[in-house]
């Protein structure tokens, strides 16, 4: 595509530049008298245009060796260590092969931190040594330490060099370390050969020379006129041309022309200028690559003569021609280079490949082509990042759900499977031989039935907590209310083993957390400690002050844990081998994992340490609480609740004759009355008669929910209806309808559990 837009831009200009040289040689002789300002305004700018590129060219050869040079390894390396040998060797090695490079056949270079200077050409002996030491109070050496003062990393000096007895234009360059230079390195070239080469070569009544930012001649076929040194001698008196014109208008014209240059050097300047009492036509151009200006001198007198018309005829062929080339350089470098840049770009996105640097950014056409495509392809490098990351949490997230599967299963195979065989077997003993049964069997099978119970227990909440389905309820309580149930709870056990339950301090400190995980965390951490304490043992309980939490410290006087143990105790995959407690007491494992969930889940920490054979001490920290924020229940709401409560009438939708009992022993306990129905159908007819339905899911007839849609359509207001079941709260809200049930509760049912549900019922706020 880029060979085929090639061919056609090139054909455009031939044919229009073509067009324009016609029109151009067909109006000349008539026009030639009114034109011959603009005739002689036209080729100054075709002549210093053409100036400007036959000499820098060889310059800017020069000065493209000399600039990678001065950045390669080799030199800096010997720059900022000049004292190591190798870094000199290496250096020396590097401007040897400049020096080959370079059309003068020489190089030097000067040293900052040891102010020495070497040189080299084709004459030089011993070239590794320094020729002399620079010296800041001699003139001559003052073009160093100017150089390093330059804004520019490289400079052109023309000097004649009194100990070299030579007068080049030298090529400085600045060898950056880190930011500062650190010496100066660089070539020349003779001046004269310069001079004539390009300077001497002009036509008839033109005179070409260069001139620095400052104004100072660097190069004139007149060695007169030439300003040498202009860097060594710094602001010091200088040849400039400003000097040489007559009048402060001519002079404001010329910097006017010299700072609009700078800004737009790809222009030409071209000005009627008098200079010496005649009257001059001036182009100019800058050349920014070397920071001198082209200048063109043309006398006015000269090119009014109406016989020059033939030859500038010629010239402006020859100019149109230049121009041809030029426009198709620019159009090669504006357009054309930067598709092709654009299109290499394409190419590497289209591989994967997003590291792409070289696009030009300039602020037009393609520039924003280019910007709306390197945003575009950061775009695909984000979503494809994002896809990754997406994949890689997936499958960590896949994994984990393995391991929660392994582990679950492991559980099942090992810790339920043992207790409900062993329980089989003696219940079949007791109805095979009843009357041989002792208090102790009794005594294990209400053991086992309490230890497998908890083990369920501990696996519905683990599997609730792995699939996000335990609510965070987010309260302010105090310590105290999940401590008292905990010690009552186990209290028992730590009786049966003679051991000791100990509160150190009133622990009534207030948290913000939820009270049900908090209290599920001391049950484990108490019934841990408990089961590997030996008879006689002790158990404290204490509470810290941590910054903005509150740290609670569980501490026995048990077996203890090993090093090896204690990494992996939060861990859920990590293999712990289960150890047995001091009576033999069997553990899954899951205890501590739930722990350590639940803790993060209120936003705390949770942590152990253990020496075997001296004890252990866990420890876990929650937010603080605000005492204002309590719920404070007064005396009268606490009498009115119980007043309420008493007088419910319950029904239980169950058709299990074991959940019935279990259920119904609750209620009773509480006080209640309450009829059982064992059928969906019989639900509803019963419905109308209860102020609290316990409605079962799976009821013949009609289901729960069915039965419960039932009510809620024939009966208003009706009855609460709360769920007791085995199903989890997520699968009932993926298969009813918002707000069909009043709350959930878990089979079996418990008094708390009921009475946390029934305050908000019976007590609105």
């Amino acid at each position: 595509m880029l060979k085929r837009l090639q061919g056609k831009f090139l054909a455009l200009l031939f044919l229009g530049f073509t067009f324009t040289l016609a029109v151009a040689l067909g109006t000349g002789t008539v026009l030639l008298r009114s034109i011959q300002l603009q005739l002689g305004t036209g080729f100054g700018k075709k002549q210093v245009l053409y100036d400007k590129e036959r000499s820098i060219h060889p310059i800017l050869q020069e000065l493209e060796l000399t600039q990678k040079l001065a950045k390669s390894e080799a030199i800096t390396t010997w720059a900022a260590n000049e004292q190591n040998g190798a870094a000199k060797a290496k250096g020396l090695s590097a401007l040897e092969k400049f020096r080959q490079q370079t059309v003068d056949k020489s190089y030097f270079l000067a040293l900052m931190d040891s102010q020495v200077y070497y040189f080299s050409d084709v004459s030089s002996v011993n070239s590794d040594q320094p020729r002399y030491r620079l010296d800041p109070q001699k003139p001559a050496d003052r073009w160093f330490y100017n150089t390093l003062e330059q804004p520019k990393t490289c400079t052109l000096n023309v000097e004649p060099n009194e100990v070299l007895k030579t007068t080049k234009v030298w090529i400085n360059c600045l060898i950056w370390v880190q930011g500062v230079p650190k010496g100066v390195v660089g070539t020349g070239f003779d001046l004269g050969h310069f001079i004539r080469q390009v300077i001497n070569d002009s036509e008839q009544g033109i005179s070409n020379f260069f001139i620095n930012t400052e104004g100072s001649i660097q190069a004139h076929k007149d060695p007169d006129w030439i300003d040498y040194n202009s860097i060594g001698r710094g602001h010091g008196k200088h040849k400039s041309l400003f000097d040489r014109l007559d009048s402060d208008k001519h002079k404001q014209e010329l910097r006017r022309q010299m700072d609009r240059l700078q800004q737009s050097p790809q222009e030409v300047a071209v000005m009627v200028l008098e200079m010496d009492q005649k009257e001059y036509l001036v182009g100019m151009a800058y050349i920014p690559e070397i920071g001198w200006y082209n200048v063109s001198l043309l006398q006015m007198g000269i090119w009014a003569d109406a016989k020059i018309f033939l030859p500038a005829a010629g010239l402006l062929v020859l100019t149109m021609l230049l121009l041809l080339a030029l426009s198709f350089m620019m159009i090669k470098g504006l357009i054309l280079d930067r598709l092709a840049k654009l299109e290499v770009a394409v190419g590497q996105v289209a591989q994967g490949d997003y590291s792409f640097t070289s696009l030009d950014r300039q602020d037009d056409e393609i520039g924003r082509l280019t910007e709306g495509f390197a945003k575009m392809a950061r775009t695909i490098e984000a979503n494809t990042s994002e896809l990754e990351r997406k994949v890689r949490e997936r499958t960590k997230a896949l994994e984990l759900a393995n391991e929660t599967k392994d582990k679950f299963f492991s559980i099942i195979s090992h810790d339920l499977r043992a207790p409900i065989g062993s329980l089989a077997v003696v219940f079949n003993e007791i109805l095979t031989q009843p009357s041989d049964l002792d208090d102790e069997l009794y005594q294990t099978i209400q053991e086992t039935t309490i230890k497998t119970r908890q083990l369920l227990d501990d696996l519905l909440n683990w599997a609730q907590s792995q699939s996000q389905e335990i609510e965070f309820h987010k309260t302010h309580f105090r310590l105290s209310q999940p401590l008292e149930d905990c010690f009552g709870l186990l209290g028992g056990a730590a009786k049966q083993k003679n051991i000791q339950l100990a509160k150190l301090e009133p622990l009534d400190q207030v948290v913000s957390a939820d009270a049900a995980l908090v209290t599920l965390v001391l049950r484990n951490l108490l019934s841990n400690s408990i089961k590997f304490t030996e008879p006689g043992g002790r158990i404290e309980v204490s509470v810290e002050e941590l910054g903005e939490f509150w740290q609670v410290n569980i501490k026995d006087t048990g077996v203890g844990i090993s090093e090896e143990t204690l990494g992996k105790l939060f861990k859920l995959g990590e293999k712990v081998n289960s150890s047995l407690g001091t009576h033999s007491e069997s553990g899954s494992g899951l205890g501590l994992i739930l722990c350590a969930e639940f803790v993060a889940k209120n936003g705390g920490q949770i942590g152990v340490e253990s020496k075997v054979g001296q004890g252990t001490r866990f420890w876990f920290t929650l937010p603080k609480g605000e005492a204002s924020e309590l719920c404070q229940g007064s005396v009268q709401e606490d009498r009115e609740f119980k007043t309420k409560l008493a007088g419910l009438k319950v029904l239980v939708a169950e058709d299990s004759h074991l959940h019935q009992e279990t259920t119904g022993q609750v209620l009773k306990e509480l006080g209640l009355h309450f009829k059982i129905a064992e059928t969906g159908t019989e639900a509803v007819a019963l419905a109308q008669d209860c102020d609290l339905v316990l409605m079962d899911i799976d009821l013949p007839l009609l289901n729960g929910v069915e039965a419960t849609r039932e009510i809620r359509r024939t009966l208003a207001p009706g009855p609460w209806v709360l769920v007791l079941s085995s199903y989890s709260k997520r699968e009932l809200e993926e298969v009813t309808e918002e707000e069909l049930f009043d709350g959930y509760i878990n089979k079996p049912l418990s008094k708390s559990n009921l009475l946390a549900l029934l305050r908000p019922l019976l007590l609105p706020r």
